[in-house]
């Protein structure tokens, strides 16, 4: 269930996301699903698909030579400064902690 779910997470990364859409891929409710995925990953499927998307997005950065706002859509945001507020405040968090 988990991997399927991840699987679905990925090959929509581009889209907007819902729970309910998640946990439909997986044919079971979003409350039990949130338990069983947490359980599993030690992330919520939001905080999960959050880290998916920054880390896609770290990734595109250092391999790529797309622009900001092609990195942002393809991770699934609407517009570069939401991209780059999340961006940032996942990178400053990160790097506080070393």
């Amino acid at each position: 269930v988990v991997t399927v779910a991840i699987e679905y997470m990925k090959y929509n990364l581009s889209n907007k996301i819902s729970l309910i859409d998640i946990s439909a891929s997986v044919h079971m409710s979003k409350y039990h699903f949130i338990r069983i995925f947490k359980n599993n990953t030690g992330y919520s499927p939001y905080e999960y698909l959050q880290k998916l998307r920054m880390d896609t997005a770290k990734h595109l950065l250092h391999t790529t030579n797309k622009t900001i706002g092609e990195i942002s859509r393809a991770v699934g945001y609407q517009s570069e400064m939401g991209f780059t507020s999340a961006f940032s405040e996942k990178v400053r968090y990160r790097n506080s902690l070393f």
